[in-house]
């Protein structure tokens, strides 16, 4: 639809800004609409795990974007992502 680039826009100015909060807000109603974007997973699983430090939910947030697209150029890197974010929610180490 066409309200969704500007609010892919809008999110990313949030994190540019370092507007964390706002940006995952903003995130989340685009994934409440269309919930099947690899993209805006990724980035919500970057914002809970990198400014957050829910890994639990980044976690989430990277397996759906890989399951969405196994193809994508950042494949390999979210598989990584992935092994050590359980590794550190199974262990309770930090990532």
């Amino acid at each position: 639809p066409g309200y969704l680039f500007p609010q892919i826009n809008l999110a990313a100015v949030y994190v540019q800004t370092e507007r964390f909060d706002e940006a995952i807000t903003q995130y989340e109603k685009i994934l409440a609409h269309s919930p099947n974007i690899p993209g805006i997973h990724k980035n919500l699983g970057m914002l809970y795990s990198q400014q957050k430090n829910q890994n639990d939910k980044a976690l989430e947030h990277f397996k759906q974007s890989l399951k969405l697209d196994e193809k994508q150029s950042e494949a390999q890197t979210l598989r990584g992502i992935i092994a050590r974010l359980e590794g550190v929610i199974k262990g309770g180490g930090t990532p």
